[in-house]
This record gives structure tokens, C-alpha cells and sequence, in this order.
């Protein structure tokens, strides 16, 4: 009966056609890989297309993934977020402070 539908229902229904049905999946027609949604999909195909969307506005270099980027414009900007809990050393990526721990490169914890 159409006198009982709640809004949620009604915005259920907007989004008819642009959620992904969970039993389908999508491969990828170049490696064969297979991804639940459409727009992952979408993402991975720019691996072999070698689309690259996201430009750094300071040096115009363009990267795959807006993750990329970010990292990148730290080169620029000096930021340093991510810091070593053993010697406060401070870093632009988490995987490289996680590399330097992982390696051992820091044995104590610097003086203030």
C-alpha cells in the first residue's frame, strides 16, 4: 500500500540504479582481477590506461591516486605528520616511518 511508504523508503528508491547489486561482481577485462563495486573497478582501470587525474598545482606532476598526491604536495609544504614513537623523527608518509622502525633505524629517544 503506497499510503504507508516512509521516507526512508521513498530515498531508498532515489538511489535505485546507482548502488551496486551485492551479488554482482566486476572483473577487470585487461588482468582479470574482480571488484565488488563499479567505481573500484573504474579506479583500477587507470593502472592500465595511465590516466592520471590528480595534479599537483605547485609542480604539475599528475598522479594515479589522490593518496599519491597528497604524500607528494608534503614535499612542498614541508609537512611532516607522521613521527617515530622511539626518536620523535618526523615523516611525510606513514609507510616510510613505518620502514624506518621496522629496519631498526633508531635505537633511543632523542633529548630535549
Amino acid at each position: 500500500d503506497r499510503s504507508e511508504t516512509t521516507p526512508r523508503d521513498t530515498a531508498d528508491s532515489h538511489n535505485l540504479g546507482t548502488q551496486d547489486d551485492p551479488m554482482q561482481l566486476f572483473p577487470c577485462s585487461i588482468c582479470h582481477k574482480i571488484y565488488r563495486h563499479r567505481r573500484t573497478l573504474k579506479e583500477h582501470m587507470r593502472i592500465h590506461t595511465g590516466e592520471k587525474l590528480h595534479e599537483c598545482e605547485l609542480c604539475l606532476k599528475r598522479f594515479l591516486k589522490r593518496a599519491h598526491l597528497t604524500e607528494h604536495v608534503r614535499i612542498h609544504t614541508g609537512e611532516k605528520p607522521y613521527e617515530c614513537e622511539i626518536c620523535l623523527m618526523r615523516f611525510r608518509c606513514k609507510s616510510i616511518r613505518t620502514d624506518h622502525i621496522r629496519r631498526g633505524k633508531c635505537n633511543e629517544r632523542k633529548n630535549l
